[in-house]
C-alpha cells in the first residue's frame, strides 16, 4: 500500500505525540528512565558533616568562631590531618579562600599558619582581572573562573566568607528565586570538580515566630534549600569560653551529634581551634534556644564539686581535672567554675622548675 507523504508526516507526529514528556503545543518535557540514569556514592570530605560536590553552608552570629573553624578545616585538608573522630585521615589537597571580612596579612595568613595549614596549598582569591580592569570577585559572574581555579589546583575545599558579599550586588539576597538561580552555576562547579564549596553565612537575631534554626540563616531560604549540609557555630551557654559546630541539615546521612570546641591563644597570641574529644549531644533548636534562668548550669554544679573536692585542703590542678572528667566536668568548666569561687592556682615547684599548678579555695570568714 501506498502512503503519502502527507499521511507519513501525520503517522510520525501521531507516534511523537505518544511519546513520554510530549504535548499539543510543540514542545515536551525532557524525560529519562531511572534505570538509565548512572549511580553515583555520596562522597565526603567530613564524614556526615562535609558533603564534596556540593555546597555546605556553615552559619553563625559575629563572635562565634565560625572564621576560626574555616581555618581549621583548611588545615585539616592540606596536611591530610585526621578530623575530629576520624582516625583515618585522607590525603593532602588544596584549599580555596575567599575572605571577604578579614585583613589577609594580619589575620587569614597567620591564623592559617597557626592552625598548621600547609600555606603552600591555600589559594586565596583577591579579586578578579576582567580586560585589564580589576574587581571585587563576584558571583555568579566568576562562577566559571571559580571552577577553572578548582580545577587547576585540584582542590577539595573552597571557603567563601561570607557568601553575602560575593553575591552580586543586584541580588535580593532576600528573594528566593533569584539567589536559587544565582547559585545554580556555584552549584554545577561543585558538582563537575566534586570540591566541597562551604558558604560562610551570619545568622538573624532570633524571632519568636521561625523559631526553627533553619530560619536563624541570613537572607533568603534559597541558601539552606540548595545547600546539602547546613550547620551553625553558638556559644555554648553551659560552658562559657566553649563553641558548638551543630549539624542543622544534612541531605544524605544520618544527622550527627555536635562536636564542641574551645580557643586556645599561641605563644605569638593567635587564636587556634582546640577540638573536644567527646561529641555533644544537643540539636540545633536547642543550642540556639535562650538560657533558662531556673536551669542550674553545668558551671553551677561544677562549683558545688569543687567546694566539696577542696573543702578538704588543697589539691593539685592535674587531679581536679583528673577527677572530675569521671563525673563529666570538663577542664574549662573546672577553670571557669574555680574562678567564679575566688580560687587562685599556686605554682607547684621542682627542681627550680614549675612542674603544676595546685588548686585550694579561699576560707570563709563567719
Amino acid at each position: 500500500m501506498n502512503i503519502t507523504t502527507g499521511e507519513l508526516a501525520q503517522r510520525m507526529g501521531d507516534a511523537e505525540s505518544t511519546a513520554p514528556g510530549s504535548t499539543d503545543d510543540g514542545c515536551r518535557l525532557i524525560v529519562r528512565r531511572a534505570s538509565e540514569i548512572e549511580k553515583k556514592p555520596v562522597e565526603w570530605l567530613w564524614q556526615s558533616r562535609i558533603e564534596l560536590g556540593s555546597l555546605n553552608l556553615i552559619g553563625g552570629d559575629a563572635g562565634s568562631k565560625k572564621s576560626l573553624l574555616s581555618c581549621a578545616l583548611a588545615a585539616a585538608v592540606t596536611t591530610g590531618a585526621a578530623w575530629p573522630g576520624d582516625l583515618n585521615g585522607r590525603p593532602p589537597a588544596d584549599t580555596l579562600f575567599l575572605p571577604a571580612e578579614d585583613d589577609l596579612s594580619k589575620a587569614v595568613a597567620p591564623r592559617l599558619a597557626a592552625a598548621g595549614a600547609d600555606l603552600e596549598r591555600v589559594h586565596i582569591v583577591e579579586a578578579t582581572e576582567i580586560e585589564k580592569r580589576t574587581l571585587a570577585c563576584m558571583l555568579p559572574r566568576d562562577a566559571a573562573r571559580l571552577g577553572r581555579l578548582i580545577r587547576q589546583t585540584d582542590a577539595k575545599l573552597c571557603i567563601i566568607d561570607p557568601i553575602k558579599s560575593y553575591v552580586d550586588a543586584d541580588t535580593d539576597s532576600n528573594r528566593n528565586e533569584k539567589v536559587r538561580n544565582d547559585l545554580h552555576p556555584l552549584v554545577k562547579v561543585a558538582a563537575d570538580t566534586n570540591c566541597a564549596i562551604c558558604l560562610i553565612s551570619h545568622l538573624n537575631k532570633a524571632c519568636t515566630t521561625q523559631p526553627s534554626a533553619l530560619y536563624r540563616l541570613a537572607g533568603s531560604l534559597a541558601y539552606v534549600e540548595v545547600a546539602r549540609t547546613v550547620s551553625i557555630v553558638v556559644a555554648d551557654k553551659d560552658v562559657p569560653g566553649r563553641s558548638v559546630w551543630v549539624p542543622v541539615k544534612i541531605n544524605h546521612a544520618a544527622r550527627p551529634d555536635a562536636l564542641a570546641f574551645s580557643v586556645q591563644t599561641t605563644d605569638d597570641g593567635l587564636p587556634v581551634v582546640l577540638w573536644d574529644k567527646n561529641p555533644v549531644p544537643i540539636d540545633a533548636d536547642e543550642a540556639l534556644a535562650p538560657k533558662s534562668k531556673k536551669a542550674s548550669s553545668v558551671t553551677d554544679e561544677a562549683m558545688e564539686w569543687l567546694e566539696s573536692e577542696l573543702e578538704s585542703g588543697p589539691m593539685s590542678a592535674a587531679d581536679v581535672f583528673k577527677k572530675g572528667k569521671e563525673v563529666s566536668f570538663s577542664e574549662p568548666v573546672l577553670r571557669h567554675a574555680y574562678t567564679r569561687l575566688g580560687g587562685k592556682a599556686v605554682p607547684i615547684r621542682e627542681a627550680g622548675k614549675i612542674s603544676g599548678w595546685e588548686w585550694s579555695l579561699p576560707r570563709r570568714t563567719s
